[in-house]
C-alpha cells in the first residue's frame, strides 16, 4: 500500500510513479548549470490542455499555454528562479501525444532575461 510507505502515489495513482504513464500526461524535464528566469517552447502534434506543477510552479513561475499554437511559456512576475540542477521542469496534460511528440522553438533566459544556448533531447529533456 502506497500509503503506508514513503512513496506517494503520482497523478495516475501509481505507487511511485513519475506520471509518465498517465494518458496524456507528459512531463518536461531539465539539466542546468546556471539559474533559468524563463522558458517558451512548443510541443508539436498536440493540443495542450493544462500546464503546471515541477520545478516551475515551486518557483512560483507563471505558466501560460496556447491550445492554437500549442506552445508554453514561463516566467516569474516577482524575479525568482529555478536554480541550476535537474528534475521535472513542467506537467503537461496533452491530447493527441504519441510517439513522435517533442517539444520544439526552445528560448530559455537567465535571470537578467537574456537568452542561454540550450539544447532539446530525448524530445523532452531542456539541457544547459
Amino acid at each position: 500500500h502506497c500509503s503506508e510507505s514513503p512513496m506517494v502515489n503520482d497523478d495516475c495513482g501509481i505507487c511511485g510513479g513519475d506520471g509518465s504513464a498517465c494518458e496524456g500526461m507528459w512531463n518536461v524535464y531539465y539539466e542546468s548549470t546556471e539559474a533559468m528566469g524563463g522558458f517558451q517552447f512548443k510541443v508539436n502534434n498536440v493540443t495542450i490542455l493544462n500546464a503546471g506543477g515541477g520545478a516551475a510552479s515551486t518557483a512560483g513561475f507563471s505558466i501560460t499555454s496556447s491550445t492554437s499554437s500549442a506552445t508554453i511559456l514561463g516566467f516569474s512576475m516577482s524575479g525568482s528562479s529555478i536554480a541550476a540542477g535537474s528534475g521535472v521542469l513542467l506537467n503537461l496534460e496533452l491530447s493527441g501525444a504519441d510517439n513522435s511528440t517533442c517539444i520544439s522553438d526552445l528560448i530559455i533566459s537567465d535571470v537578467s532575461g537574456d537568452s542561454i544556448s540550450a539544447s532539446i533531447e530525448n524530445c523532452n529533456t531542456i539541457k544547459f
